[in-house]
C-alpha cells in the first residue's frame, strides 16, 4: 500500500494540533498565465509522497477494526473537516487504559514538516481525551490519544469484552496532492474533449478511494487525446495542427468546475480545479474538472 503525507492540529484545554505533506518529482514543467492575469507554475508530475501506513492505528494493548470515518455530527466529510469513530477494546481482562496512535503527517491531518505542533483542532466529539506528541514526534508527527485523566477517563477504560466508543473530530488545513492509486483515487478514462465556441476543452472525471478527502490533479497527455479525436473523425487534422500547440489551460463553461493549468514539453497536461472542494476527492462521491486550452 503507498503511503498518503499528512497535517493536523490540536487547540483545545488539552491540546492542539496540525498537518500536511509532501510535494513531487518534475520531469516537465511549465509556467503560464491565464486571460485574467493570474499566473501560476505547474509541475506536470509530483513528486510521490511517502508510503502509507494508516493515518488512525492501535496502541500497545489496544484493539479495534479500520475506523470509521464521517464529517462532523451527521453530514459527510468536507476536504477541511472530518471525524473517525472507534470502538476499541483492550488485551486486558479488566478495564484497562488504551492507546490510539494518529499519524498527523498522513490525511486527513495534512501535517507537514519541521513538525512541532498542531495547527487548526483535534478534539474528542461529546467527550474529553489526551492527545499527547510522542518523544520522537519532530521525526514522526505522531501523536498518541488516551483517556481523559481522572474520573472521566476512568469512564472510557476498555477490556477484552467491555468496548468503549471514541469520536474524535479534526478541522484541519487543505489535503496536499496524492498520486493516483489504489488507494488515494483514479482518474476515469478516456478523458472528453469538447467545443466551447472554436475553443478546445477538455472534462475529467476522478474517483476517490479513501473515506476523507484527499488532493488530486487531472493529467492527460494533449497529443495523445487529440491523435484520437482526430482519428475518431470528431476533429479535423486542421484543428489537431491549430490546438496541438497550445499550452494554457483556463476556466470552462457554465456546468463544469473550472480548473487551469498547462502544457508541459512533452504534451503532459496538469490541471488543478480553481475551488478547493474541487480539487479534493473521496469515496463520498466522484469529482468532475474541466478547462478550456489557448
Amino acid at each position: 500500500m503507498k503511503r498518503m503525507t499528512r497535517r493536523i492540529v490540536i487547540a483545545a484545554a488539552l491540546s492542539t494540533a496540525c498537518w500536511m505533506f509532501a510535494s513531487v518529482a518534475v520531469p516537465t514543467s511549465s509556467a503560464w498565465i491565464d486571460k485574467g492575469g493570474a499566473s501560476m507554475t505547474l509541475t506536470a508530475v509530483e513528486e510521490r509522497p511517502p508510503d502509507l501506513v494508516g493515518p488512525v492505528t492501535p496502541g500497545d494493548g489496544t484493539i479495534f477494526r479500520k475506523p470509521d470515518w464521517k464529517g462532523h455530527g451527521t453530514n459527510p466529510p468536507t476536504p477541511t473537516t472530518s471525524c473517525f469513530t472507534v470502538v476499541i477494546f483492550t488485551t486486558s481482562v479488566e478495564p484497562a487504559p488504551w492507546q490510539v496512535i494518529i499519524e498527523t503527517d498522513q490525511p486527513p491531518f495534512n501535517n507537514v514538516p519541521p513538525f512541532t505542533g498542531f495547527q487548526n483542532q483535534i478534539y474528542g466529539e461529546g467527550a474529553n481525551y489526551t492527545f499527547a506528541q510522542t518523544d520522537n514526534y519532530a521525526l514522526t508527527a505522531r501523536y498518541v490519544m488516551t483517556p481523559a485523566p481522572g474520573p472521566e477517563g476512568v469512564s472510557q477504560w476498555a477490556s477484552r469484552t467491555t468496548s468503549y466508543t471514541a469520536v474524535v473530530c479534526a478541522n484541519t488545513p487543505e489535503p496536499a496532492w496524492q498520486p493516483p492509486g489504489d488507494d488515494t483515487y483514479t482518474q476515469q478514462e478516456p478523458v472528453t474533449l469538447f467545443r466551447n465556441g472554436n475553443q478546445p476543452c477538455v472534462s475529467a472525471t476522478v474517483v476517490g478511494h479513501q473515506p476523507f478527502f484527499i488532493g488530486f490533479t487531472v493529467s492527460f497527455n494533449w497529443k495523445t487525446v487529440l491523435g484520437n479525436e482526430v482519428a475518431a473523425g470528431f476533429i479535423t487534422p486542421a484543428e489537431y495542427t491549430q490546438w496541438l500547440p497550445y499550452t494554457h489551460w483556463a476556466g470552462a463553461p457554465a456546468g463544469h468546475n473550472a480548473a487551469q493549468g498547462a502544457t508541459g514539453n512533452d504534451y503532459l497536461v496538469t490541471l488543478q480545479a480553481y475551488d478547493f472542494n474541487y480539487r479534493n476527492v473521496s469515496s463520498v462521491a466522484p469529482v468532475e474538472n474541466a478547462a478550456c486550452a489557448y
